[in-house]
């Protein structure tokens, strides 16, 4: 019986190790396979989407406008989402002022969830979510494999950048933003 329990212990551990290291390496290997959408230096594809409240927003209002805008797709059931948000709270707290956007674009199922989480962390950048999971129309606009997943966009609209995550998000900012 000790036998099996240690059994499982190991793959429990190898399924662990797995979905933290191994997971964000499978993700940057999609870049060679990215639609042609989200490939840079492609012009932002328009969703429209409901915002908390309810009232409908096209995406494309949010880019282009001389303002680099961060896309970042999440969920509130994702840990590796939740332990991406303070990370993409940082980077917007630090060049907000300078323009920077964030448009968070969440999977989640449950509207409660995701708005009880947006307001208990604070995170005031703009949230939309039509609460469809993975049948959602940014899943399907953006051929979003995995999460958490953005894509960088510049101030005219264009892709800059796909997929960075915290020290990635935070060089690519200093690079643009200058500190």
């Amino acid at each position: 019986m000790k036998k099996n329990t240690f059994s499982a212990a190991i793959l429990t551990a190898a399924l662990s190790f797995s979905v933290l290291f191994m997971a964000p390496a499978t993700c940057h290997a999609q870049y060679e396979q990215l639609p042609e959408n989200r490939k840079v230096g492609a012009k932002i594809t328009n969703v429209k989407l409901p915002d908390m409240k309810g009232k409908m927003h096209d995406l494309t209002s949010y880019v282009g406008k001389g303002k680099v805008v961060l896309i970042d797709f999440w969920a509130t059931w994702c840990r590796p989402c939740c332990m991406e948000m303070p990370n993409v709270k940082v980077a917007y707290d630090k060049y907000k002022k300078k323009g920077f956007n964030v448009v968070g674009i969440s999977f989640d199922t449950k509207k409660n969830d995701w708005v009880n989480y947006v307001k208990e962390n604070q995170y005031n950048w703009t949230h939309l979510s039509d609460i469809k999971g993975w049948k959602s129309a940014a899943q399907a606009a953006y051929s979003v494999m995995a999460i958490p997943s953005s894509i960088l966009v510049d101030g005219k609209g264009k892709i800059i950048a796909n997929d960075l995550r915290g020290e990635e998000l935070a060089n690519k900012l200093k690079e643009i933003y200058g500190y």
